[in-house]
């Protein structure tokens, strides 16, 4: 699979989008991706195409979250 960095203006809304208590959690349950690759996502500022993706759709606020009743 090939890496793929996020740009400076990308990297910077994903942090401050990401600063807050709780928003990592929120992130991971709605993209599906795991935890700790979004906090190494923010540390290396690189991701994989398809993370990358989600992790785009998700600062676009594309990713929804869906709850059966």
């Amino acid at each position: 699979m090939k890496t793929e960095n996020f740009s400076k203006s990308e990297k910077q809304s994903l942090k401050r989008r990401l600063a807050q208590y709780g928003a990592i959690r929120e992130c991971a349950l709605q993209t599906g991706i795991h935890r700790s690759t979004i906090a190494r996502i923010l540390k290396t500022g690189a991701a994989t195409e398809t993370v990358l993706e989600k992790m785009r759709q998700y600062l676009r606020g594309e990713s929804k979250v869906f709850v059966e009743e």
